[in-house]
């Protein structure tokens, strides 16, 4: 069962060993897979960081659990690859599907970076106002069914929480909203921005990605916190 346990009565103290985002708990992995992602170095350096804006708080109704971001990441990885994440973006939360992404250490920063490209509604929002959230769906085909509506349909038509049936719950420390239903999310805020170049791109995945050009814009997002559901 994930836990908190509070030191020093201010600092927490992450513990965790199987999350429920499938509607059964996820097995444990393997002493191999657990030693990559429990790198203590990359937890040190996230935890540091994460402490700084411990008292950064904008929703004081939480019902999430902060979590480390790489406690899960072999099925947060998994889960951006099928059915894909949500890219929450703008005060009143636009969601938009992203299946490219990386989540690391940058500028000894958490960091997760997220693709966008110019047509897109959230391209206009994150222009605006650079903070993010990062939502990921479980393993059920009604939150697969909603990711994908959201792949196929533009925010610039309306509302895609309401017409997804998905809650938009205030953001934690950015107060992005975020997906309520969904069992884990990022929080984020840019620290660097570049555009993908045509001249630089290796020539197959230009042809493959970008036939009519539109070329991505990344975003890397520091990591503000990372937070799951309780489980039920």
């Amino acid at each position: 069962m994930s836990r908190v346990v509070r030191r020093n009565s201010s600092r927490p103290v992450f513990s965790a060993t199987a999350i429920q985002i499938s509607g059964t708990r996820t097995p444990s992995r393997s002493k191999q897979t657990r030693s990559i992602t429990s790198s203590v170095k990359m937890h040190n350096i996230a935890r540091k960081r994460l402490e700084q804006y411990a008292g950064t708080v904008h929703n004081m109704e939480m019902d999430r659990i902060p979590i480390d971001p790489f406690e899960y990441l072999p099925e947060i990885m998994e889960r951006l690859q099928k059915p894909g994440l949500l890219l929450s973006s703008g005060q009143q939360g636009n969601l938009m599907t992203i299946g490219w992404g990386t989540v690391g250490i940058v500028w000894k920063r958490p960091v997760f970076t997220v693709l966008v490209r110019p047509s897109r509604f959230s391209f206009e929002l994150l222009r605006k106002n650079g903070n993010f959230s990062v939502c990921v769906p479980d393993t059920s085909s009604a939150h697969a069914r909603a990711v994908a509506w959201c792949g196929t349909n533009s925010g610039r038509d309306g509302d895609k929480y309401k017409a997804t049936g998905l809650t938009a719950q205030k953001g934690i420390i950015n107060s992005i909203p975020y997906v309520k239903e969904f069992p884990i999310h990022y929080e984020c805020r840019p620290l660097h921005v570049n555009h993908v170049l045509d001249a630089e791109i290796d020539g197959v995945i230009r042809e493959q990605s970008y036939p009519e050009g539109n070329f991505h814009q990344i975003w890397w997002g520091e990591i503000l916190g990372c937070w799951k559901k309780p489980e039920e």
